[in-house]
């Protein structure tokens, strides 16, 4: 147990480290109790499943045949204000870059914006479901995560 808790640790701790997440996801880490230990993954989780309708749609909306750079701003910011809740800092910030390359009405800028979006968006859903497995893992066999 304890060195499942050490790599939970040391995972999150890189998360953090590296940009990932910020002081949020600690204040949804505050919100966990005995009843619900998952809950701040829960609410992960929850974005992971609307990203995974929202991504597809903004691939198309940025997709030269389709484009359609004001779809691609709304949806843009639709994940702005889901990664402001959970405090995935690095999507965020991608996110607000998008909106000044909108607002600029800098059409490539969008296009390459969105596009770096959903290559954060893939590093962010790998770390993250590494560490919902090692926080499942550690709360199934016992453990309690702080």
């Amino acid at each position: 147990m304890e060195q499942m808790l050490k790599k939970y640790n040391g995972m999150k701790a890189a998360l953090f480290h590296e940009g990932f997440l910020d002081e949020t996801f600690k204040k949804l880490e505050g919100m966990r109790d005995d009843k619900n230990p998952e809950f701040p993954f829960e609410m992960l989780s929850i974005f992971l499943m609307n990203a995974t309708t929202m991504l597809p749609d903004l691939r198309r909306a940025v997709t030269p045949s389709t484009e359609d750079v004001s779809r691609a701003d709304a949806l843009v910011h639709d994940i702005k204000g889901i990664c402001l809740s959970i405090g995935a800092m690095r999507i965020k910030n991608v996110a607000e870059t998008f909106r000044l390359y909108f607002l600029a009405n800098n059409i490539k800028g969008c296009i390459a914006t969105a596009h770096q979006l959903m290559d954060e968006y893939s590093l962010f859903k790998q770390r993250i479901v590494s560490l919902m497995k090692l926080s499942e893992k550690i709360v199934s066999a016992g453990g309690k995560l702080t």
